[in-house]
């Protein structure tokens, strides 16, 4: 079972999306961007991401995403962002993807829409780790001299 941090000053968003996530994945909410970085200093690293564009206090999502590219435990973890249909802004969708979000989802986003969504992002992460790990083993077995 997997983990997912759900970033959103929105606790009524918070609850629906743990219960859309759960029994499958670990939900983890965090109700800013100020403490979703403070958690991820001291605790173990979430899977995945699911954060709102916009929050109401401290940093908004772009911010948050911002910061979490610059540090390398964190660059690695899929973020998906939600952002609410009407707000649907090609500026911001421009500025998260060029930042590094790997899925946009706008609310209202169903169960099955959002479970998929996860599964899609943890299965291209799992295999960007497997393609890491099998580069690292030929530069290896490169430099090592061994014949295949």
């Amino acid at each position: 079972m997997g983990s997912v941090m759900i970033v959103s000053s929105d606790s009524i968003s918070n609850a629906i999306f743990k219960a859309h996530l759960e029994p499958d994945y670990t939900g983890i909410e965090i109700s800013s961007g100020v403490q979703a970085l403070g958690f991820l200093k001291s605790n173990p690293l979430p899977d995945l991401i699911l954060m709102d564009v916009e929050m109401t206090t401290g940093m908004n999502g772009l911010e948050v995403l911002k910061v979490l590219q610059q540090d390398e435990r964190t660059r690695d973890i899929p973020v998906i962002f939600t952002l609410m249909e009407n707000k649907r802004e090609m500026r911001i969708i421009q500025k998260l993807y060029e930042q590094g979000a790997a899925e946009i989802v706008t609310r209202p986003v169903t169960e099955i829409q959002l479970l998929r969504r996860i599964a899609y992002q943890l299965e291209i992460k799992r295999l960007r780790q497997e393609n890491s790990r099998l580069k690292a083993q030929l530069q290896q077995y490169t430099n090592g001299g061994e014949t295949c």
